[in-house]
């Protein structure tokens, strides 16, 4: 594991970070990864598949905007102009950029102009893709087991309507990204688990198969490590509502008010929750 000095903020492990606001984050997590020569999963995406290369970093510079890797096969990079997406296992962080330059089993990265920071729902979907082909379905892990056909229908129904890349989707909280958000407002209707008292409607920030985030604008309802029920997805009540564990609450500021509550699908309440 890559040993990072965060103490000083707590939360900095669940946000995005950019040079100008985390310059000593940047350069703390690229020294880590070429001095312990720690595994990086790089691909893109081409014609809806995924072209795979595990690497490693064997340098950067951050004053020229550089970030060195070598293909940990020696094989050429298969890379064409567009995106190209890293994610650090150890570290649990994924940041997106372009390419410079590529000479076979080596390539040359724009350094990142943000490194995510993954909440747990989203290091659960990654580690589940990342072994050895990110290509196929690990990377939507399903958690609707035991659930009715009609409850199955209405959650597809509503992750078609915002479907995208799983990689975007690690971005949605970012501008660069506005298409990984709903286009149009969705409410869910959720309550603290066994407290039926507690329902309120809040609006759909982001869906996925193992996870979903929504918004609250008042800090304090909700708290890390509670358990949740979604009782209705927008509008259509389920038979059996889907449970969920709070991994973070985290503020939207400055980009929009509010709090984004995140959590990550169960299968059943703790008995002690």
């Amino acid at each position: 594991m890559l040993e990072f000095a965060y103490a000083f903020v707590d939360d900095l492990l669940m946000k995005n970070v950019n040079p100008k606001d985390g310059y000593l984050v940047y350069q703390k997590f690229f020294t880590d990864l070429v001095r312990q020569i720690a595994p990086v999963v790089l691909w893109q995406i081409q014609d809806g598949k995924r072209q795979i290369h595990p690497s490693v970093v064997s340098s950067f510079k951050f004053e020229a905007g550089v970030v060195n890797v070598m293909e940990e096969k020696g094989e050429e990079f298969k890379f064409k102009s567009g995106p190209v997406f890293c994610y650090s296992s150890s570290a649990g962080v994924i940041f997106k950029t372009d390419s410079i330059a590529a000479n076979e089993a080596s390539l040359s990265l724009k350094m990142p102009q943000t490194i995510c920071f993954l909440e747990e729902p989203d290091i659960h979907v990654i580690k589940g893709g990342s072994g050895i082909d990110l290509s196929n379905a690990p990377w939507r892990v399903k958690r609707l087991g035991g659930k009715s056909s009609r409850d199955e229908a209405i959650f597809e129904e509503q992750l078609q309507s915002i479907s995208l890349s799983e990689e975007d989707k690690l971005f949605a909280d970012k501008r660069e990204a506005p298409r990984a958000r709903p286009k149009i407002d969705k409410i869910i209707t959720c309550q603290i688990a066994q407290s039926p008292e507690t329902s309120q409607n809040f609006k759909l920030f982001d869906l996925s198969r193992g996870g979903l985030g929504f918004l609250v604008l008042i800090d304090g309802i909700f708290k890390k490590g509670q358990h949740v029920e979604v009782t209705e997805l927008e509008g259509q009540k389920l038979d059996e509502p889907l449970i969920g564990e709070i991994m973070s609450v985290r503020s939207l500021a400055p980009e929009e008010a509010g709090w984004k509550v995140g959590i990550r699908f169960v299968d059943e309440v703790p008995s002690s929750a």
